[in-house]
Order: C-alpha cells, then structure tokens, then sequence
C-alpha cells in the first residue's frame, strides 16, 4: 500500500455506496473481538483502522475501509456447516412470519434463495415451490442439494441472465455485501414483473441500535457484517435498481424468552450508560470494558423483513 492510499482510507470515504450521495460521516471506530473470527475462520484485519460511517442522504451505514469480498467470501467457504447451526429452530429464526410475508404478496412458485446455506428454510416453504438456490459453502450445498433444492451455483454472479424467478430471498445476506447496489440490481433482473424480493437484515432505525451506535453487536461484533440499512437505504435501493418497496415488518433476529430479552437489554443498556459516562473514571472498568465491543443482544428487535417488488 503507498503512501496516497493510506492518506485516502484516513480521509475516509467520499460517496455513498447506495445513493452516490456526497455527505458521509463517521460514527466512530469499529471495536471488533480478538481473535477476529468471520463465520468461525480467523482472519487478521490488523492492516486496516475500520470505523462505521453513515450517509445523511439515505441513512446507509458502512464500515470504512471495507473487508475485501474475497477474503469474506474465503472464510465463508471455509466455515464449517455447523457454525449455523445445521438444523435451525424454524420458529427461533422467523421462518413462519417470512413465509407469510412471501405468501400473502407472491404471484408464483419460483422461488431462489440466496444464501441457502443447507436449504433448511426451502425445505420449511415445502414442495409446492420450484426451489433453488445459491450457497458458496461447499459442505452446505451438499445438505440444501438432499433437501430437494436446486443449488445453481456459489453467488448470484453464477446465475444465467436468462433465469426468472417470482421470489428471491436474502436472509441474513446483505449486511455481509461490501457493495449492495449492484447486488439489488442484479437481483431486479432475475426477477419477473411484479416479481417480489424479500430479505432480512438488522434495521439501524430500532432503538438498540441507536443506543450503541458502534458499538452495537451487530456492526462490532461480528466482523463480516459490514453493510447496515433502515427503511430509507431500502427506498434509495428499491428507486435505483428498478424496484418499489411495499412493506416492511420488524422482528427479532431469534425469538428469546421474555427472561433472556429483559437480561439482554438490561445489560446493553448499562453498557450504553457506561460508554456515554466515560465509565465513571473508574480505571478498573475503562480497562475492562473501554475497548470492548458491546454486549450481545441478539434478542432485540432490531431486525426487519423487507419486501420490494419489481415494476411492470
């Protein structure tokens, strides 16, 4: 890396990924754990200062500078298949409320979903779908592939152009895209008129999020999470690539039990506080949690499913 680079990454960004915009700011620095752990498989970041930056025009947040795909999408090859849990808790990962949602707006059965991983949500819709998907876990693939799904390729990129389908999902997958608009682009050609994309993802606007900042488990600690939307990113993504957005419903990223929920907020808001006040000057606390990423509070309802639907 020379010298214009390392002044240039300082600098920080100078547009939005999403809306071209020119007005992006820093939230602050990302604190990820040590050892740093994408989907399981370690991977030294020590060659980057990353912060999360966010734009004023669409709300879009990102980390800065961003993890090359590559080295993401290695260690997601290399992960093992029960890093995910192989056999997921269908009512624990919303999979009844996003099979609704596609029910009540679809207008056909082809669906593709990407990101399959061991095709355990396709297999939940049942076979009165034309299902397929795309997985760049190897292992994973061969699991979605005995579960009767079509696994076509690693990536959306190994898809024909010629390919349609009535629904794609995304669950989980966008947060993990460097840059997500030629992703919604691409998506919006395989879709047909009227044709719907449903996906998931963590939702900046929840007041968890708000409340961290970046600090916030899901930009800190987990390092491949590196793209962050709310309703606004969605419409400046939907006008872009072709698409119009027609609902939006929040959830949580796993159901918890009322207890794990309370445990979760209490101590995510005294991290909060601690942040904000400096931790009280005690040196004992600065040591322990100054920098740390923030609490786990994977119970929040902090995430959202999205539908956008292409225009005829």
């Amino acid at each position: 890396m020379n010298g214009q680079e390392i002044r240039a990454r300082r600098a920080g960004p100078t547009r939005c990924p999403v809306c071209d915009g020119t007005c992006v700011v820093s939230v602050g620095p990302i604190i990820h754990p040590l050892p740093t752990l994408i989907a399981g498989v370690p991977i030294d970041l020590s060659d980057r200062e990353i912060a999360l930056w966010r734009c004023t025009d669409c709300a879009f947040e990102f980390k800065w500078p961003p993890i090359p795909e590559d080295r993401l999408l290695a260690c997601y090859g290399a992960a093992a298949p029960d890093h995910w849990d192989e056999e997921v808790g269908p009512r624990e990962r919303n999979f009844d409320r996003i099979a609704q949602t596609i029910t009540r707006h679809a207008k056909g059965s082809r669906i593709l979903d990407v990101g399959c991983f061991t095709g355990a949500f396709l297999e939940y819709l049942g076979p009165g779908w034309d299902r397929f998907g795309v997985e760049p876990n190897g292992r994973a693939a061969q699991i979605a592939l005995s579960r009767n799904v079509q696994v076509i390729g690693e990536t959306i990129d190994d898809i024909a152009l010629d390919a349609s389908y009535d629904v794609v999902t995304a669950m989980d997958v966008v947060e993990h895209i460097v840059d997500p608009l030629p992703f919604f682009v691409r998506v919006a050609r395989f879709l047909k008129p009227e044709g719907i994309l449903v996906l998931t993802t963590g939702n900046t606007e929840s007041w968890t999020w708000r409340l961290q900042q970046n600090r916030y488990w899901y930009c800190s600690y987990i390092p491949e999470h590196v793209s962050f939307y709310q309703r606004r990113t969605m419409l400046a993504l939907a006008a872009r690539s072709g698409l119009r957005s027609v609902e939006q419903i929040a959830i949580s990223h796993k159901r918890a039990p009322l207890r794990e929920q309370v445990t979760q907020a209490v101590k995510g808001i005294a991290f909060a506080g601690g942040v904000r006040l400096g931790w009280l000057g005690v040196p004992s606390l600065r040591r322990r949690f100054a920098e740390r990423a923030g609490t786990n509070w994977i119970a929040a309802r902090d995430h959202m499913i999205h539908v956008m639907r292409k225009l005829a």
